[in-house]
Order: structure tokens, then sequence, then C-alpha cells
């Protein structure tokens, strides 16, 4: 399309994107773990979010200007990575956020949304939920989403318009309610910052830095919207930092309300927060209200995610990524490919998570599987920006101020890598120290385990992350005769027009399928 034709982005239409791109389903889900894990010290409790924010700002602000390099056939982080580097890691990136990062978080955001949908059915009827429906109804919503996406692109515009306006309700609620009735604990609540700042707290509080990570991802969108804002080496950089501050402000506020109360869930905030024997209807009532409105959040959340991965996908296909890409094409249109491939990968999956669910009859193991994309991702966000400040100078990139950049990508880098070796660093005292898994969400049933087996499941996934490219390449040559990574040569494709491209956009700062493209 003509440049001319594009609609201009306002400031602050960018700063709605943003906001409404990161704020999720994490502040709810991971302040319960957070609690644990820093023995409900208030100090740390709020640190570890105020920390995780200010790493998020500063890697939102570096891949802001990395955002404007310019498009190709393949899009976002993989794309970015060829041109900083080379094809070989470019390959490598593209592969491992694929299948080890969107393939695993929409399966384990899924189950996050069956787990709001079953909480809002245990407060309608007061009933308890027997864990082993939560795969099926973790299924059945993703089998909603995904036909919904592939039947109607506009009808998941809709989803997403709807939902990101709604997600800020919940937010809202909690906040008031915890903060307004801060000296008011009916359930046996207490002001955790009464507790002191211990030792053990700040190793809880470098251990929580993944949990309080995964609710601020997703931040790597924002560079999109610069082509299409006039001024926006100027607007696009003051977009992303307000946007992120007012994030972290919110997020700190939730954590301040359940800190104020001792309570990781919005549900332990109403029962500390109000009086349930005199309006056990009012405080059912707005349970039921909150309910609802997270049930709405989560199922946007996972809209999003399933209709980027899907674009993921269809990267994978364009650079004939995965064996026998090449001869699928030739039968198969790109729509048709991502229809087949999309679910596959998800049930492959599910199969895992569910086996891991009803072998421990809890949720505990899912909840520290979320944390691992985005922890060990936030290396690689790292390392790219280290590699795109050595040759800054010769890429055709929007540049703000460079004294500026370099001290924001810098502390990006320090606060991405440094988190996760001070977060091997205070795991391994822990192990040490004998103490067990502090994860969990809805479905604890009081089980744990030994910490080690965090360690093993870092240390697992990054197995996987660093066999499962050079696996993939090595079948691939072995039976197509061909290298994988030259399917990344010639990025830049000025006009193609291959009639079974299936290309997505950005709405709301998600991509969304987008049928007109090519005519356009």
């Amino acid at each position: 399309m003509n440049q001319k034709n594009v609609k201009k982005i306002s400031f602050g239409l960018a700063l709605t994107m943003i906001v409404g791109t990161v704020v999720g389903i994490g502040i709810f889900f991971k302040n319960i773990s957070i609690k644990k894990t820093v023995d409900s010290e208030g100090i740390a409790w709020l640190l570890t979010w105020i920390i995780s924010g200010i790493i998020a700002i500063c890697c939102a602000l570096s891949y802001w200007e990395i955002g404007t390099l310019k498009n190709s056939k393949i899009s976002g982080l993989a794309n970015w990575s060829t041109q900083i580097k080379n094809k070989k890691f470019g390959y490598f990136i593209a592969f491992n956020w694929t299948f080890f990062y969107g393939g695993l978080l929409i399966c384990i955001i899924s189950f996050f949304s069956a787990e709001t949908f079953l909480e809002l059915i245990k407060s309608i009827f007061n009933v308890n939920v027997p864990i082993y429906v939560l795969p099926f109804c973790a299924l059945s919503i993703f089998a909603i989403i995904f036909l919904t996406l592939m039947l109607s692109i506009k009808n998941s515009k809709w989803i997403q318009s709807i939902t990101t306006a709604i997600k800020l309700l919940p937010l809202l609620f909690a906040i008031i309610v915890g903060i307004i009735f801060a000296n008011k604990n009916f359930s046996g609540g207490s002001n955790t910052f009464l507790k002191p700042f211990t030792a053990k707290g700040l190793r809880g509080m470098f251990v929580s830095l993944p949990a309080a990570l995964f609710a601020y991802d997703a931040f790597l969108s924002v560079g999109s919207v610069g082509s299409n804002m006039e001024h926006s080496e100027k607007k696009i950089p003051l977009a992303i930092l307000f946007g992120m501050l007012s994030i972290v402000i919110i997020y700190c506020l939730i954590a301040l309300s359940a800190i104020l109360h001792n309570s990781g869930s919005v549900e332990e905030i109403l029962k500390n927060a109000l009086d349930i024997n005199s309006k056990q209807k009012a405080i059912k009532a707005s349970l039921i209200l909150f309910n609802i409105f997270l049930f709405i959040s989560t199922f946007g959340v996972l809209n999003g995610f399933v209709a980027t991965f899907s674009y993921d996908i269809n990267n994978v296909y364009n650079a004939n990524l995965m064996i026998n890409s090449k001869k699928l094409k030739e039968k198969y249109n790109l729509k048709q490919l991502i229809a087949f491939t999309v679910p596959l990968i998800y049930l492959v999956i599910w199969i895992i998570i569910s086996t891991i669910v009803f072998i421990t009859k809890s949720d505990y193991l899912l909840d520290g599987l979320s944390n691992l994309p985005t922890m060990i991702f936030f290396n690689f966000y790292g390392l790219i920006i280290c590699f795109y400040l050595q040759k800054r100078k010769t890429f055709a990139t929007k540049k703000m101020n460079s004294v500026l950049y370099w001290i924001i990508s810098i502390f990006a880098i320090i606060g991405s890598i440094g988190a996760n070796l001070i977060y091997l660093t205070q795991l391994s005292l822990e192990i040490y120290h004998n103490e067990t898994l502090k994860w969990g969400l809805f479905f604890v049933n009081n089980k744990t385990g030994p910490k080690y087996i965090e360690m093993l499941f870092y240390f697992g996934y990054w197995t996987l992350i660093l066999i499962s490219p050079y696996l993939n390449k090595w079948i691939i040559k072995k039976a197509e005769k061909r290298n994988v990574e030259d399917g990344l040569d010639d990025l830049f494709l000025e006009n193609n027009t291959d009639p079974n491209k299936f290309e997505l956009l950005v709405y709301n700062n998600y991509k969304i399928f987008n049928k007109n493209k090519l005519k356009d």
C-alpha cells in the first residue's frame, strides 16, 4: 500500500495500544505465587513488581528503535534478529520463538482462561469443580477462539476490541476495594508492610522476577506502530514511556492492595476488606462480577496470543523452516496450513500439560511452567539489543537521542540478562536451604515439591531451546538436502504476489488475519 494512504496513528492511540497489549492476566495470577515466594514480606513483594517493571520499560524503549527496521517476508523478533546478526541467529530465534515461546504460552494461557471460567462457576453456584475438568475446559476455550479466528476475521477483531476495553475494569475494582479499605481485615488478613524485610524476602524477591516479568511481557509489538506515526522518533518513545509507566503504576497499586491485606487473590482481598457476615450478598455479587470481567479479559488475551501465534506459523512456512514446507505449500494454501498446524502444536503441548495436571492433581507445576518462556527469552531480548548496539550506526532505523538510547539499552541488557543470573543465584541458595516450591493458583490442593524441580525446569527448557533448532536443521538437511537457513535469504520482497500468502496485520496492537492486504 502507498504510505500516503496509511492512516496515521496519534500519540493517544499509540499509548492506548501499548497499555492494551501489555495489560493482561499476569497481575492477577502471579500475585499468588509472588506472595508465597517472598514469604508475605510487603517490601519485597512490592519491589518485585517495581524492579521487573523498570526492566520491561527499558526493553520496550530499546525495541522501539529496533522495531523500525524494514519489514520482510518474516517479521518481528525473527526479522530483527536476522538483520541485526545473521540468518543463522535469525533461524535460531524464529524456531524457538514460534515453538517454545508462542506454542507453550497459548496452551498455558488457555489453561489460565479455563481457571478463571471455573472460578466464575464456583462463585455463582458455590461448588468445587474437580481438577480433571480443567484440561477439557482449556481445550474447549482454545477451540472456540481458533474457530472464530478462522471463520471470521471481523469476529476476532471485535473480540479484541471489546476485551481490551473491559480488561481495565477488574484492575480498577481490585485497586479501589483494597486501598480504600486498607485498615479492614475481616478474614485473617494483615498489613504485610509491618513484616521486616529479611534476607529470605530478598531471595524470594529475585526468585519471583520470572513471575512478575510474565505480567509485563508482550511489549515487543510496540515497535510496529512506528512507521504509521508522524514524528514517530519523538512520539513513540514518549508513548512507550508513559504507557509502560502507567502499567507499572497500575500493577504496583494492585500489588499494594494485595499487600495491605496479605491476599494473593481478589477473592481474599474482598473477604478481608469487606465484612462478609453483614454483606454476604453484596460481596458475592461483587465477586461474580469481578470473575466475569476477569474471564473476559483472559479470553481476550488468549485471542490475541492465538492470532499472533498463527502469524508466527505463517512466518515459518514463508521461510520454509519446517520439514516438507515447500511440498505442503504446493498442495495447500497458507490459510489451510495454519488451520492444521496451530491446533496440532496446541494438542501436543496440551497432552503434556494435561498429563502433568492429572498426575499432580494440582496446577502448581502449570504455574511454574508459565514463567519459563518469558524469563528465558528476556536473555535473547538483551542479547539482540547488545548486537544492535554494536552496529547501530549502520542500520536505517529511526533513531532517538544516542546518549539516551545507550543508557536505556545498557539498563535493558543488564536487567534482562542480570535478572536471570540473580534468579539462578538466589534459587541455588533456596535449594541449599531446602526450601519448597511456592507455585500454585486456584487448584493448589496443598501440593508442593522441592526447589530443585524449579532448577530442572529451567535447564530442561534451555536444553530444548538449544537442541531442537539444530535437530530440525539436521532432519531437513538429511531428508530434503537443503539448508533450512537459506529460507531467510532474500528477505526484502517488495512485490510479493503469491496468491496463497495468508498474512496478518496489527489491530489494537495484536496481529489479526487480514484477507484484503494483497488487494491493497
